[in-house]
């Protein structure tokens, strides 16, 4: 997924989206477009759905 289609899922901005990425891997797609790994969309999750505190560099 994108970074700007996890900031609509999660209803969040995509800034925050990017702080929380802080220090981890993305991959750019032919178009230029931010991939986020599914591993780190599932801490992603955590965080904006059920408002766990996770260290995404960890």
């Amino acid at each position: 997924m994108t970074v700007e289609e996890l900031a609509r899922a999660f209803e969040v901005s995509v800034e925050e989206i990017n702080e929380s990425l802080l220090g981890c891997t993305v991959s750019i797609s032919s178009r230029g477009e931010e991939l986020v790994f599914f591993s780190d969309i599932e801490l992603l999750r955590e965080k904006f759905v059920y408002g766990r505190d996770i260290y995404m560099n960890d």
